[in-house]
């Protein structure tokens, strides 16, 4: 199926007049990663405050609808769910210095256990391709190298969670460098 080209203008004009959201992803995208390389301590408290502001406001708006009847099924779920996530977010907020770190070690070990999982059913999944060589053998390896990852990253939380927060600032540099020029093109798509 083709676009019309009235689709085609459409389409590039609702592009067009929201390019101001990718230059505003990018800048912060761009400074968030700019602020985890320099000030690596205070941004990490700083983003995770945001989580547990985050985390209360999805628990009030999630008890807000389901006593508004919004949430037809399962509203009790909803509502111990919204009270759950409160009582976390307020967690994060009292005590920021161990939330940090909590929170970027729990993402490094689900990390890790990810990478031991995906491995494994990687190396099965390529033993179970019939008569395709290339491509259980391409299995197998990939399988190996993700458990080995996973080994690695479990093997050394705090230097994985290091790691992570510095590979978080170079792919929001990068990123946000990327977004602000699709920003610019996509501007462009307006004149012509």
């Amino acid at each position: 199926m083709t676009m019309s080209q009235a689709e085609m203008e459409r389409t590039k004009q609702v592009a067009a007049s929201s390019w101001w959201l990718f230059l505003l992803q990018g800048i912060a995208a761009l400074v968030i990663g700019v602020l985890l390389l320099t000030a690596t301590e205070q941004t990490v408290t700083v983003l995770v405050a945001l989580l547990g502001i985050y985390w209360m406001v999805s628990g009030v708006f999630n008890i807000v609808a389901a006593l508004a009847g919004h949430v037809p099924d399962h509203k009790w779920w909803v509502i111990v769910a919204g009270v759950i996530s409160i009582m976390a977010g307020l967690a994060v907020l009292r005590n920021m210095a161990w939330s940090a770190v909590i929170v970027t070690g729990l993402a490094v070990l689900i990390l890790g256990v990810a990478a031991l999982i995906n491995g494994v059913v990687t190396i099965f999944a390529g033993r179970n391709q019939n008569g395709q060589r290339e491509r259980s053998w391409a299995s197998l390896f990939l399988g190996i190298l993700y458990v080995i990852f996973g080994f690695l990253v479990l093997g050394n939380v705090l230097m994985s969670a290091v790691a992570l927060v510095l590979a978080v600032a170079v792919w929001g540099i990068i990123g946000g460098i990327v977004l602000i020029i699709l920003a610019f093109r996509v501007k462009k798509l307006a004149t012509v």
